[in-house]
């Protein structure tokens, strides 16, 4: 099975923090954010039923958790 999700980049110009009524899951504070349509990422997952374990390939390159993740690629 594999799927792609393309997302348009999101820049939060004020963000909420907390809730006014957690029942509702209604903000404290109003958000203000807007969409870039033309710039986005895309990524695809695909699940393989013959692997043992999970692995992350990106930009062509496995990477582990001794890696720390892919935050400064």
């Amino acid at each position: 099975m594999k799927a792609t999700a393309r997302a348009p980049a999101n820049i939060a110009f004020i963000k909420y923090w907390g809730r006014k009524d957690e029942k509702l899951r209604l903000p404290a504070n109003d958000s203000i954010s807007m969409n870039l349509s033309n710039i986005y990422t895309k990524n695809t997952v695909e699940f393989l039923l013959h692997l043992s374990k999970d692995e992350i390939i990106f930009k062509g390159e496995k990477i582990t958790e001794k890696d720390g993740g892919i935050q400064n690629r």
